[in-house]
């Protein structure tokens, strides 16, 4: 068996789950078959890559408008929120987190919304040149 080669730059980039054991898993499964669809939070596809440039994360949020998707950066976190109205078919919430790590070039974070598909590109910082400093000796 091939072994899984590990990225040492994951650490920039990871997603915020909780943690849940097998009973809270099944007890969360119960609630949501009792719920209204409107109430429960889709399980969207989501995929990262990184580039020697940035960080690029792609989600499809089907049905979702630009005006119902809304997403801040934060703390070196990145929190995405999507929420479209109860009275369309599959209304639901999207919520997701990630920790972005100090390597990110917050200012330059870019997102496009088109058919469907979320993208979002988080530059990473470039490296800076150590800073020579003469210290005149008295």
């Amino acid at each position: 068996m091939g072994r899984t080669k590990i990225n040492p730059m994951i650490h920039l980039l990871s997603r915020t789950t909780n943690a849940l054991s097998w009973a809270a898993q099944l007890d969360r499964l119960f609630q949501q078959a009792t719920q209204p669809a409107s109430t429960i939070t889709p399980a969207l596809r989501e995929s990262v890559h990184e580039t020697e440039d940035a960080w690029l994360i792609q989600i499809d949020l089907p049905g979702f408008t630009k005006d119902e998707v809304h997403l801040k950066h934060q703390d070196h976190s990145l929190l995405l929120e999507a929420e479209s109205p109860s009275d369309r078919p599959f209304a639901g919430k999207f919520v997701r987190h990630w920790q972005t790590g100090r390597e990110i070039e917050t200012n330059a974070i870019r997102a496009r919304l088109e058919n469907g598909v979320l993208e979002i590109e988080l530059p990473k910082r470039k490296p800076t040149e150590p800073e020579t400093l003469n210290i005149e000796i008295q």
